[in-house]
């Protein structure tokens, strides 16, 4: 995005790092005070990969905690933490004038993002497990019963998001204290399941959309268990 080189200009690794590890554990603390759901989460394949690169989801992971004006942070890195700005109108509207402003000042930039669904793009980056478009027959469907809720709408909008790497998920990892431990301890394991790829080949960089299924399925299933029990 192309407001994000006057941020990082104003940053370096470590303040990045520091943000990061801040951001996962304070959404992860207002979940649920859970030592091992926050342990769970550091040692993830997408957060410990994501650490290594030194990349910006974790400014992604500020944003959704300042939501609605952290708007700008969570469009930085769109592919999953976008879907988080539909669960309240505020943060849906502060997202689309932040982009209609971004417009005025940088131009349509939305056009270079077309480079990520060429073929070229696919052959280079065999990590790049999007399913875009078939993604959107089981996505649409998830995103309707997800209304409301930021980690259902970023668990279901990952499997029809044009461009996904595994470490994405990473703005889910604090998603790990909402759910239930056999749910909790599946989905962490599962984030572990694109390495099977040194072993299967490139094709099995997409065991990674597993992850999407297990935070849906684990976090919807512990907020209806949630309902039914407060009912």
């Amino acid at each position: 995005m192309p407001w994000t080189k006057v941020i990082v200009d104003a940053l370096n690794y470590p303040a990045i790092f520091a943000i990061t590890v801040l951001s996962l554990a304070i959404r992860s603390y207002r979940y649920r005070p859970s030592v091992p759901a926050l342990v769970l989460g550091f040692i993830s394949l997408p957060t410990l990969w994501m650490l290594f690169l030194g990349n910006l989801d974790g400014l992604a992971a500020l944003g959704l905690l300042t939501l609605p004006f952290g708007a700008p942070l969570v469009l930085i890195k769109p592919q999953i933490a976008s879907f988080a700005l539909l669960a309240k109108k505020n943060s849906f509207l502060v997202g689309v004038v932040w982009v209609v402003f971004s417009f005025v000042v940088w131009g349509f930039w939305p056009l270079n993002l077309l480079t990520v669904l060429g073929a070229g793009w696919h052959e280079e980056w065999v990590q790049d497990i999007s399913l875009f478009p078939w993604g959107l027959l089981l996505a649409l469907p998830l995103l309707w019963l997800s209304r409301g809720d930021e980690d259902l709408l970023m668990a279901a909008g990952s499997l029809g998001t044009p461009h996904l790497f595994p470490y994405h998920f990473i703005v889910l990892m604090p998603a790990l204290a909402r759910m239930r431990w056999p749910w909790m301890l599946l989905t962490w394991a599962v984030s572990w399941t694109p390495l099977l790829s040194n072993w299967l080949g490139p094709w099995a960089w997409h065991f990674g959309n597993l992850m999407s299924v297990c935070f849906w399925v684990g976090i919807y299933l512990n907020k209806t268990r949630s309902s039914d029990e407060s009912g």
